[in-house]
């Protein structure tokens, strides 16, 4: 009776439970491992992929930002009959084999530039860039583009004013002016007058140094000469002498 009830309840030593065998173990494991590996490529790779473009935007931002900054004072430049009153000088130069061009301008702007309380200014100022390594920038790539502004007329044409950065992390700074036939690395309007165009081309790098990305910007100048006004002091009898 008790050797029926135990084999009807299933007792005994055939009912026990199959467990994994170690091969079994071993073979999950790997596929476990595998399959963490692929993911954790998966997530580096796209990490990266993530941090690089935004290295790259980075530099881009920064290289576009000084050709824009600069493009827009090329559009606002003064145009006058006089060439006194109308400049244009740009300086050919580079450093450890980088192009690093200065531009000196009049151009009008509505900004003020000296603190309130000073001698009052007008809306022609004289605007320079230049490019310049500067110390202590805590490690971080490239040299600052500097904006010098200084309202004219004045007794010094090519200083004084403030100065500030603009963009930091510039590699290089290329400044050409087109006479109609080409490209000219340097330019002086006191001897040729105004270009037909000016072409700026900016590149910078990432804090960490190793993106560089190009920005250029290329501006036309209205060349033709303003019609010449007279003062009121040689009209005589009604007529220009």
């Amino acid at each position: 009776m008790v050797r029926g009830f135990l084999k009807q309840r299933g007792g005994g030593r055939g009912s026990r439970r199959r467990g994994f065998t170690l091969v079994e173990l071993i073979v999950a494991g790997v596929i476990i491992a595998g399959v963490s590996a692929a993911v954790a490529t998966s997530l580096s790779m796209a990490l990266r992929a993530q941090r690089m473009s935004q290295t790259r935007q980075e530099a881009l931002l920064r290289a576009d930002a000084a050709a824009m900054r600069i493009a827009q004072d090329v559009k606002n430049i003064v145009r006058d009959g006089d060439l006194f009153f109308a400049r244009l000088a740009i300086a050919d130069r580079s450093v450890d084999g980088q192009s690093r061009d200065e531009m000196l301008m009049f151009s009008r702007s509505v900004e003020t530039v000296r603190p309130i309380g000073d001698r009052p200014e007008g809306g022609e100022f004289e605007v320079q860039y230049r490019v310049v390594d500067a110390a202590g920038r805590r490690g971080r790539a490239g040299a600052v583009l500097y904006r010098r502004v200084d309202p004219v007329p004045d007794r010094v044409p090519d200083g004084g004013g403030i100065v500030f950065p603009v963009v930091e992390g510039i590699r290089s700074l290329s400044i050409e002016a087109f006479d109609g036939s080409g490209w000219q690395p340097s330019w002086e309007s006191d001897v040729g007058g105004y270009p037909y165009a000016v072409r700026i081309t900016v590149s910078a790098v990432s804090d960490d140094g190793s993106v560089v990305e190009f920005a250029r910007r290329t501006v036309a100048i209205h060349r033709p000469p303003v019609p010449y006004v007279p003062m009121l002091d040689s009209l005589a009898d009604g007529g220009l002498r």
